[in-house]
């Protein structure tokens, strides 16, 4: 569910990291719009998440993001 979101949003799916996902969007407002997304689609499930954007300049690694 969430990789679709993100591709919805036309960002890329970076990786999971435990029980979180990390994805890159092309601007804040199109992450936000994702993660508002992925909220209501687990409502139908009785979960609650939590997301977090970052905002500031980040580099692309191997395998990750930096930043």
């Amino acid at each position: 569910m969430v990789r679709r979101h993100v591709g919805l949003a036309g960002g890329h799916f970076i990786q999971t990291t435990g029980d979180g996902t990390l994805s890159i969007m092309p601007a804040p407002a199109a992450a936000i719009r994702c993660a508002q997304a992925n909220s209501h689609a687990v409502e139908p499930l009785g979960i609650q998440i939590r997301a977090g954007v970052h905002t500031g300049e980040c580099e692309r690694t191997d395998d990750s993001l930096a930043g």
